[in-house]
């Protein structure tokens, strides 16, 4: 996450809670990015097959909060209106990523790159889901990571936030994924 396409001022990361059990596996990590802007991430691993990931950008910044991802090279078909990403790559290792957020979400292309040697460098993907900041309120993101053989049997995704703004102590969130509802939560 970045404010403004800048780079980060501090990456002083902090562990939050770790819990490496069970159906619904929890890492949160918090970092304050920028003078007047922390974030915090909550990563939920879903019956070992999937993930939710839970963005917060808490603080008095102004501009615009940008949520990146950068996939790897080959073709990704990016749906503008539904805030979805789906990988078309070759053989059974494909992903669906689909965003949700409380304000309104402008997506825009990147220019990406990855290099595995020096001097070379291939194109590759990369996005910013992008929320002008100009309220007191956090600005809060939930995406749905969901590996698949082939992305048009991808399932249909939904996500909201239970909690009604940002919570110091925890968060609460709704997923649907083919109408099948459930809650992740936790606190701190």
């Amino acid at each position: 996450m970045t404010l403004d396409g800048r780079n980060l001022e501090t990456t002083q990361s902090v562990t939050k809670l770790w819990k490496p059990d069970g159906d619904e596996q929890i890492l949160v990590t918090e970092n304050p990015h920028y003078k007047g802007l922390k974030h915090r991430r909550s990563v939920f691993f879903v019956d070992q097959s999937y993930f939710v990931i839970v963005d917060e950008a808490v603080g008095d910044a102004k501009g615009a909060v940008n949520l990146n991802y950068n996939l790897c090279e080959g073709t990704v078909n990016i749906d503008k209106k539904q805030n979805i990403l789906t990988s078309s790559f070759k053989g059974e290792s494909n992903v669906k990523l689909q965003y949700f957020a409380e304000k309104k979400i402008s997506l825009k292309e990147k220019e990406g790159w990855r290099s595995i040697a020096y001097r070379q460098r291939v194109p590759r993907t990369a996005v910013s889901f992008d929320v002008e900041n100009n309220f007191p309120e956090a600005v809060r993101y939930i995406t749905i990571v969901y590996p698949v053989k082939d992305a048009a049997s991808a399932p249909v995704f939904k996500a909201k936030f239970l909690n009604k703004g940002y919570d110091e102590n925890g968060v609460k969130v709704e997923i649907s994924v083919n109408g099948k509802k459930r809650q992740l939560m936790y606190h701190l």
